[in-house]
Parts: structure tokens; C-alpha cells; sequence
């Protein structure tokens, strides 16, 4: 019977040696100075292009690394950029990495934007017209309805036949606009 085992043991465990794993993986949290998690913390092995970005609580894993001495790099906007270097990866176990990110603030030169506005404007379908406050003063108008009809395809209507009630001296006054 120990023969009969023997035998049935010896390929199985000898198949099991053969395809035993070659890579290892690479877990662990990144965090801010204070412990808070960073959710979405971006840790990447550059030497073998693979890479996970952190859960809600900061946790992080990467599968399938082959054997060897790699350089692991994590990065999130708002914070330093850290390299661990020289992180061995065994064959079936799991290298545990922890890491804390400092604060960074983004310095850059100043960039001066000069724009100018195009004199049509294709996506425009309608006029439009600003009149500053200097110009209404030295307008000679008694009102804002002559201040529109100062304006191009705007027209005011004046009837004396047709009233108002309660407003017969004045009339009806209509403002047709164009377009």
C-alpha cells in the first residue's frame, strides 16, 4: 500500500514542483503624513510596466512580478513622488510596501495667455451690443426706450389712437426689433 501512494505522490508532487510559481507580487497601503489614505495613488513597477492604483482605503496589490530587484515607484497629484529602489521580489511570496507621501507643492513659472477675440464669431447666431454707462450719460435720452432706438433694426411705434387706459396722453408705444 505505502508502494501504491508512493507511486501516485511522487508525479503529482513532482508536477507541482515544475509549475511552481515564478513571479511574486507586491502589496501594501500609501498614506498621507498623517495616516489618512490616498484612494487612487497611482504604484507602478517601471522594469516590468505593471501597476495598480490604491482602493478607498489606500490598500494597494500587484500580481504576476517576476522574480528580481526592481525599483517601485508611487505618485498622486498634490503629493511627492517617492521611489523605494532595490525591492526583491521572491518567488510566491509577498513583498509588503508601505508608503507615506509629504505634501508637494506644484511651483511653475508664470505663464502670461494673450488672446484676442475673432471679429466674427462663427457659433453666434445673434447680434448683441453693450453700451457703457459714460455713453448712456452723454446720450441725449430722456428714457431707455430711446436708448434702443438708437441701436440698428430697432424700431419704436408710436400711436396716439390706441391708449393705455388710465394713460391717454401718452399713447401705446411698441418696440419692433429685427431679425
Amino acid at each position: 500500500m505505502k508502494k501504491l501512494i508512493n507511486s501516485l505522490f511522487s508525479p503529482v508532487l513532482f508536477t507541482c514542483l515544475a509549475f511552481a510559481g515564478t513571479d511574486g507580487t507586491i502589496r501594501g497601503k500609501v498614506t498621507d503624513i498623517e495616516g489618512s489614505p490616498l484612494p487612487g495613488a497611482n504604484i507602478y513597477v517601471p522594469d516590468v510596466g505593471v501597476g495598480a492604483a490604491a482602493d478607498t482605503d489606500g490598500n494597494y496589490i500587484i500580481l504576476n512580478i517576476p522574480v528580481g530587484q526592481y525599483d517601485v515607484v508611487v505618485q498622486m497629484m498634490g503629493y511627492q513622488k517617492q521611489t523605494m529602489t532595490e525591492v526583491g521580489v521572491v518567488m510566491d511570496q509577498t513583498v509588503w510596501l508601505n508608503f507615506k507621501l509629504p505634501i508637494a507643492a506644484v511651483e511653475g513659472d508664470e505663464v502670461e495667455v494673450l488672446g484676442t477675440k475673432p471679429l466674427v464669431e462663427k457659433g453666434s447666431t445673434s447680434k448683441k451690443v453693450t453700451v457703457s454707462s459714460e455713453a448712456i450719460q452723454s446720450l441725449p435720452i430722456r428714457d431707455l426706450s430711446e436708448l434702443y432706438t438708437l441701436q440698428s433694426g430697432v424700431v419704436k411705434v408710436v400711436s396716439r389712437n390706441k391708449s393705455v387706459p388710465d394713460h391717454e396722453e401718452r399713447g401705446l408705444e411698441q418696440i419692433h426689433v429685427k431679425g
